[in-house]
């Protein structure tokens, strides 16, 4: 009789040896700064914003940066002139009263009227009070009389039917140190008008200014009325629309 035997021998394990690895090359950034990249800064390869100035340097190359272009692109053309609202305010009321004196006023910037043919329209809301028609109101431009077409008749006399008045202006510009204005008026509580002696809608051909391009001018509403009567003036708003 005959036995079997079943005999193994282990095999080594099997040694596995990695190659060596080269190295990849290394990337590039963009750097920035507020003022132009110096040679120390950066490798081959890099770019530079200067963020200050919007301008970009690069490639770098041979350790050295190049001139930076700008990002910025040229000037484009000009666009249409459009309505810029200059101010749309309410002042603290001023009354007068015994002599004229300013109830609201606007120092029109020196880049408001620049070229021949544009326009401020202002608009005055005067709110008038008591038993007697002693109520005045005038306009003053660069300390002149903007109304002197009326200035015999005490200017704009405010009546007491007349509690609140829209008082519209309109000032074209004819040259650096004239103006044209128009005048128009609305009741705002009371009867319409019917004219009679009063003048309510005018205009005033040629007004004395600053140099509208070098100062700026002051627009002064001013008031009269004796007491207890007073005047005031609500709201001034000012528009400028350039041609």
């Amino acid at each position: 009789m005959s036995s079997c035997s079943n005999n193994s021998t282990a095999l080594p394990a099997a040694s596995i040896t990695a190659s060596n690895v080269t190295n990849g090359t290394n990337g590039n950034t963009i750097l920035n700064g507020i003022i132009p990249p110096i040679n120390s800064q950066g490798v081959n390869g890099d770019f530079f914003l200067n963020t200050a100035t919007n301008t970009l340097y690069g490639p770098k190359a041979a350790g050295v940066w190049p001139a930076g272009v700008s990002l910025v692109g040229a000037t484009g053309a000009t666009g249409a002139r459009g309505v810029t609202l200059l101010t749309n305010n309410i002042v603290v009321d001023t009354p007068s009263s015994g002599a004229y004196a300013t109830l609201k006023s606007y120092s029109m910037p020196a880049t408001t009227l620049t070229t021949n043919g544009d326009i401020i329209k202002l608009k005055f809301l005067i709110e008038t009070a008591g038993t007697t028609n002693l109520r005045f109101a005038k306009l003053l431009i660069a300390g002149n009389d903007a109304m002197p077409s009326i200035a015999a008749a005490n200017y704009l006399n405010l009546l007491i039917l007349e509690p609140y008045i829209e008082l519209n202006v309109i000032i074209t510009r004819l040259s650096n140190t004239t103006v044209f204005i128009s005048y128009s008026a609305l009741r705002v509580l009371g009867t319409p008008w019917f004219g009679g002696d009063s003048q309510y809608s005018f205009y005033e051909a040629s007004i004395t200014v600053n140099d509208l391009t070098n100062n700026s001018n002051l627009i002064a509403l001013q008031g009269f009325t004796t007491a207890p009567d007073t005047i005031v003036c609500k709201q001034l708003t000012a528009e400028s629309i350039k041609i």
